[in-house]
């Protein structure tokens, strides 16, 4: 099997805007200049990226050849009929030797102070997903003052309350008074990315218990 491209029907890996995250799906078919893949929602369990990326949006798709973990950038160029939803994506650059993200994520509905660097009150955000390295969250719009604002905010369920700094890596309007943000983790303390690893894989290993009825 060549690496230029994955294969119909290979597991890939979709890096999205905002850097801490990857979202698992399946290649449908290749084209003459791209693929075709399902929409990582179709998959039970993913943490969802938006429901239909931006025309032009640049997505890296990863896979595993041989072993290597290998990346190409593409764009997304559309929704087809058939598949029913499927994306087209565009490549746009040579496929490479890459790294797989590092860190487990799992999905959550946590609330989460913010507090910013300026002096403002705190306010609150919630949380719909969590890694080591970074998390998503909806937050009040009016807080944002800058799309790559640094600030420091509070994970109440994390070993009964943890701190950690952080700063947005990507935003997108949800709904009036509110957006959706990236956020990536700042030097976080090695005490602190034990708590949250843990905390990480505690809840997953409660879904899978859950999901066979334990």
């Amino acid at each position: 099997m060549s690496s230029d491209l994955p294969a119909p029907d290979a597991k890939i890996w979709l890096r999205m805007p905002c850097g801490v995250e990857e979202h698992q799906t399946v290649v449908v078919s290749t084209t003459g200049g791209g693929l075709v893949v399902l929409p990582p929602r179709t998959l039970t369990g993913q943490c969802l990226p938006e429901d239909r990326p931006s025309e032009g949006q640049e997505i890296f798709v990863v896979w595993v050849h041989r072993e290597q973990p290998m990346q190409v950038r593409t764009r997304f160029v559309t929704i087809l009929d058939d598949p029913p939803e499927a994306w087209h994506l565009e490549t746009t650059g040579m496929s490479e030797p890459t790294q797989r993200r590092k860190f487990v994520r799992t999905c959550v509905t946590m609330q989460v102070e913010l507090l910013s660097d300026d002096g403002r009150d705190p306010v609150h955000g919630h949380l719909s997903n969590l890694s080591e390295g970074g998390a998503r969250a909806l937050v009040p719009s009016e807080w944002i003052r800058t799309p790559t604002q640094n600030f420091t905010m509070v994970l109440p369920e994390v070993e009964g309350g943890v701190t950690v700094r952080a700063y947005i890596r990507w935003l997108a309007m949800d709904e009036p008074g509110q957006c959706k943000v990236g956020l990536h983790f700042l030097d976080l303390p090695e005490q602190v990315a034990d708590q949250i690893r843990s905390y990480v894989f505690a809840r997953q290993l409660a879904e899978r218990r859950r999901a066979r009825g334990l």
